[in-house]
């Protein structure tokens, strides 16, 4: 996580395919994701949130 400023956050993290029972599907990343957070009466909240898909290297 990186603090823009003390009340606001972006958080960039990866995610990778599993099945049901949280078994891998792939070794890489298949999603990255990015997150702003914005901080108010000392709770942290999600202001906006986009994912994408990274495409195999089949």
């Amino acid at each position: 996580m990186t603090l823009l400023r003390p009340d606001v956050a972006i958080a960039h993290k990866t995610a990778r395919a599993t099945t049901a029972d949280a078994t891998l599907i792939d070794t890489e990343p298949a999603m990255v994701a990015l997150y702003v957070l914005v901080k108010e009466d000392s709770q942290w909240w999600t202001a906006a949130r986009q994912n994408t898909l990274v495409p195999s290297a089949k």
